[in-house]
């Protein structure tokens, strides 16, 4: 059984990102997700005892709290709701690693999580050589790659892709998820560098950073930029901090140098699409779209107390019905809208027990050989709830979310160990 636990685990959490997803019950899901579904069915069924998890528990708080609303809101507005629901079912799978991976604590550590990282290694190496000779056979320009979502030219793989009629076809457009994901597994490469210093590890950071580029998207510079300034604003002197810090500055200015900033802007991915997006804005060409949204949400909300308090209930496909607009670019903007000052209390307390959370493991861990993970995720963290403020709802990506969730379980699962074995007590699950 253990075998099993460690296989199936380890393919939800890592290798869905290679492939496209599948239709079941009419929800795009990941076949490895199928997999993990049985898995969970099966240690149900062996009487397995799961134990609680306060992070799990504050987003089974949430998550009841939004199906009750929603509930109520379909039976008002005579709108069916069990598709929403299926896809409830699916994005509170990658919560329960945490009680998962504190039930088999003995197989899941470090070097689960190292196996995890190479995997992911192995993807971006790939879809980034990919899109470079796409790149290189037939380049387009900024403003071409900005408009269009073609996995031969965005880093993305199969993530915005679905198998069916004996076909593989586009779903939808996940570069910005995809900036986010790159953001974590460049934030755990640049800890593991800082560890221990190589040439091998240096190249690693620098092509996860043309992947980045390579994805287009603002909110995965978001999570790199906010989780770099808050690192190097409390460790600014150590040595090897300062000696990255260095090396950039200089191959940074090299370049400016050489090309030119216009130039470099121009062709250089998630960079270039800010400032052909702003150069765009400045003209008038367009407007900032989500302001525009959030600022007709207030308005629906401000003519409805009662939805304000409890919001119009959970789906895009309900509050678009609702409200006339079915996402409003922000997680926490359509938690508002969804479940009210309610639901977005519920909401901000899970997040609040994630932080706090990895605020203790990362005390209780220094020194560890699982430590650089813990870096990672805690550094990633401020950015990429800042990212889910404006960049829309990329807490749930079903590619996403298992790693960070992982990540996250392993930590704390051991933490824990090695509390335990400083006061020479026996390891007890939570």
């Amino acid at each position: 059984m253990n075998k099993l636990v460690f296989i199936i685990t380890f393919a939800f959490v890592s290798l869905q990102i290679f492939i496209p997803k599948i239709y079941l019950f009419g929800i795009p899901i990941y076949f490895f997700t199928i997999l993990f579904i049985v898995l969970l069915f099966l240690i149900i069924a062996s009487n397995a005892k799961i134990n609680n998890h306060i992070i799990l528990n504050s987003y089974i708080f949430y998550m009841i709290y939004l199906a009750l609303t929603t509930l109520i809101s379909g039976i008002v507005h005579n709108f069916p709701i069990w598709n929403i629901l299926l896809y409830d079912f699916k994005y509170l799978l990658p919560l329960l690693l945490l009680p998962l991976i504190s039930r088999y604590h003995y197989i899941f550590n470090s070097h689960f999580l190292e196996l995890v990282y190479r995997s992911q290694i192995v993807f971006c190496g790939v879809v980034f050589f990919y899109v470079s000779w796409n790149m290189a056979l037939t380049p387009l320009n900024i403003a071409e790659l900005s408009g269009g979502y073609s996995q031969t030219h965005r880093f993305i793989g199969y993530t915005g892709y679905v198998f069916s009629d004996g076909s593989i076809n586009r779903l939808g457009n996940t570069s910005v998820a995809m900036g986010v994901y790159v953001s974590l597994i460049w934030f755990i490469a640049f800890f593991k560098y800082l560890r221990k210093p190589n040439l091998i590890k240096l190249i690693v950071l620098i092509i996860l950073f043309f992947c980045l580029l390579y994805t287009y998207s603002r909110s995965g510079l978001i999570c790199l930029s906010v989780g770099l300034i808050s690192y190097i604003a409390l460790n600014f002197r150590k040595k090897n901090v300062l000696m990255f810090l260095f090396i950039t500055l200089s191959s940074v200015s090299i370049l400016v140098l050489q090309i030119g900033i216009e130039n470099i802007l121009k062709f250089s991915g998630s960079i270039g699409k800010l400032f052909v997006y702003f150069s765009l804005e400045n003209e008038g060409i367009i407007q900032f779209t989500r302001l525009i949204i959030w600022q007709s949400g207030l308005d629906a909300l401000a003519n409805n107390p009662l939805a304000l308090l409890f919001g119009v209930g959970h789906g895009e496909s309900l509050v678009e019905h609702i409200t006339g607009i079915a996402f409003y670019e922000s997680l926490f903007f359509q938690t508002l809208i969804e479940g009210g000052v309610i639901g977005l209390t519920l909401l901000l307390i899970h997040f609040w027990a994630v932080g706090l959370i990895l605020y203790k493991v990362r005390i209780n861990s220094m020194d560890s050989d699982f430590f650089e993970f813990v870096q990672a995720i805690f550094y990633f963290f401020p950015g990429f709830l800042l990212a889910n403020l404006v960049g829309g709802n990329l807490w749930q990506t079903d590619f996403l979310a298992p790693i960070f969730y992982c990540i996250v379980g392993v930590s704390i699962v051991e933490a824990r160990k090695i509390k335990c074995s400083e006061g020479n007590i026996q390891y007890i699950k939570n």
